[in-house]
């Protein structure tokens, strides 16, 4: 069970991750170089604090040069249904473009949300002059995201953004 897109400056392949040989199924069936950079999602009902990392350990040994993302949930979409006992998988190659991540807080010391222009430009300082595009994904709710939105617009009118919540459910959360 997977799915694959291609559009003129990238290509897709997303699955249910089931288990590690599933991976090197993967890579021969897509004919994927894993020496290349890929960006790789990962959105899991089924990984706790003590099981990602080895996860993403192991992830990153078949494709070293890659970037990972993602978050805990309580369900995945896939294929028009909610799934709450997996692991998604998406694996992504541009064509023309590079990846780069950054984890910029949200939250000042006194746990306030940090004020949306500081924010907006301690992420700018991440973001080349070349940048087109930039994926969000806040780990909680932001209650400023609106105000956000618009210091980036001023900070970097060139950058097209998207993104939103990935709020992880109680039961996924670390001990």
């Amino acid at each position: 069970m997977y799915y694959e897109f291609e559009v003129r400056k990238l290509k897709s392949i997303g699955f249910i991750y089931k288990s590690e040989s599933q991976i090197d199924e993967i890579i021969k069936a897509n004919n994927l170089n894993t020496l290349n950079e890929y960006l790789i999602r990962i959105h899991t009902c089924v990984h706790d604090v003590d099981t990602i990392k080895p996860f993403i350990d192991f992830i990153l040994s078949r494709f070293p040069n890659s970037k990972i993302i993602g978050s805990s949930t309580s369900g995945v979409i896939f294929e028009g249904e909610i799934h709450q006992d997996c692991c998604l998988i998406s694996i992504t190659r541009f064509k023309n473009a590079s990846v780069n991540t950054a984890l910029v807080g949200l939250v000042d010391s006194d746990g306030n949300d940090v004020n949306a222009y500081l924010l907006a430009e301690n992420l700018s300082s991440y973001i080349g002059k070349n940048t087109r595009f930039v994926l969000n994904f806040f780990s909680k709710i932001y209650t400023m995201s609106t105000e956000y939105v618009k210091c980036m617009d001023e900070l970097m009118p060139q950058v097209h953004m998207l993104g939103g919540f990935a709020n992880a459910s109680v039961k996924n959360r670390s001990k």
